[in-house]
């Protein structure tokens, strides 16, 4: 396993993302598909996505495993974290909306679907990247607000 990580190591891949391959979106950056602003807003789609999931109880999302030292439940931090979530899955839906309205064809929320679920078509790479570039315009916004 080592040589195969020091390989993808030389390759371009960074160290922390070398064992952990096997994902879509890695696979899609490693094959130079996508660019490092196309990946990094990949990943922070998927978080938020998850998180999105979680704050409105989806019954199918996979749900993190439970610390061995129980906190008591605090409802106000759940509800920041449930506000929060919303609002940032809006804002980065809201942010693909404004890109596929000015492409006006293709469709960004398919190859998003097609990149979660890792059934993304060959003909959806070039959608994914627009995608992915609004995700990222999202994410530098928020930065300049924090």
């Amino acid at each position: 396993m080592s040589t195969v990580i020091e390989m993808r190591v030389r390759s371009g891949i960074p160290r922390h993302l070398a064992r952990g391959i096997g994902t879509m979106e890695a696979a899609l950056f490693f094959a130079k598909k996508i660019n490092r602003n196309q990946y990094d807003s990949s990943l922070f789609y998927m978080e938020w996505r998850l998180k999105y999931l979680s704050s409105i109880e989806d019954e199918h999302t996979p749900r993190e495993p439970r610390k061995s030292t129980m906190t008591p439940f605090d409802p106000d931090a759940h509800e920041r974290f449930c506000e929060n979530a919303r609002e940032t899955f809006y804002g980065i839906r809201t942010e693909v909306q404004q890109e596929q309205e000015i492409q006006r064809q293709g469709n960004l929320f398919a190859a998003l679907d097609g990149l979660v679920h890792g059934s993304l078509q060959d003909y959806q790479l070039g959608d994914l990247r627009h995608a992915l570039n609004a995700v990222h315009r999202f994410r530098t916004k928020q930065k300049r607000a924090a």
